[in-house]
């Protein structure tokens, strides 16, 4: 609310004239309007976070059972199959994407069904999903191809995304984070999957502005896959 006060001689003008009692101000109370740019409740702001840590979940989980099935020859024999080495790697990719899709559609069910959260643009909101999910799998892809062995996909692999998640909105929602932590999550992928998640969901932000993390999303697809498989054709004939 807002509140403004009049000076107390133009109260005494007013009611020098006719005999009125002693007003020293007049106080006039407005109803600002909401603030827009902010979460509607705090419910808003959990759905994008939980989102970060439910994703790195499952790049962790597929890129370690990838180095799995690569360590113990599973892969070469799946290749006796007539089918190329780009459709079995597709076809794992084509596995975490849906499962990462899935937790995602969980998550948002949970915060509208039980907290009543409102989501200002669905139709946005499912295309950032989805890049969301297109570019962890391709970062789950390159995850396998640097790792040997499945202890380095458990540990170095599941180290890196614990970090990456942290500094990119896995704890602490991206606007509340000090300067320094926002310019270093720019080197993290959950940066742009929080961006692309939350915008849509309670900032009701420009199309205009969801391109940059979409297309962010896109180029780690991209070039996970491409840089995955070939270190993983490296691995196997090593």
């Amino acid at each position: 609310f807002s509140r403004t006060l009049a000076p107390a001689g133009d109260a005494n003008a007013g009611t020098a004239g006719n005999g009125g009692g002693f007003s020293p101000v007049q106080v006039k109370v407005e109803e600002l309007p909401k603030r827009q740019g902010g979460p509607r409740s705090s419910f808003d702001v959990s759905p994008p976070v939980g989102m970060v840590w439910g994703i790195a979940g499952c790049v962790g989980a597929f890129a370690a059972s990838l180095v799995l099935e690569r360590s113990r020859g599973t892969l070469a024999r799946l290749r006796l199959a007539p089918i190329t080495r780009t459709h079995l790697l597709a076809g794992k990719g084509l596995a975490c994407f849906v499962t990462t899709l899935l937790v995602q559609a969980l998550l948002i069910a949970l915060a509208v069904l039980a907290f009543r959260c409102s989501i200002a643009q669905p139709a946005m909101l499912a295309i950032g999903c989805t890049m969301a999910a297109f570019g962890f799998t391709g970062l789950a892809m390159l995850i396998s191809g640097l790792c040997k062995t499945e202890a380095e996909a458990n540990g170095a692999g599941r180290g890196a995304l614990l970090v990456l998640a942290l500094i990119g909105g896995g704890t602490i929602p991206l606007f509340f984070m000090p300067p320094v932590l926002q310019t270093l999550s720019y080197a993290s992928p959950f940066r742009w999957a929080v961006l692309a998640i939350e915008g849509p969901f309670w900032r009701d932000v420009a199309v205009s502005e969801q391109i940059a993390p979409l297309a962010v999303l896109v180029a780690i697809c991209a070039g996970g896959f491409l840089i995955g498989a070939r270190l993983g054709a490296l691995r196997e004939a090593s």
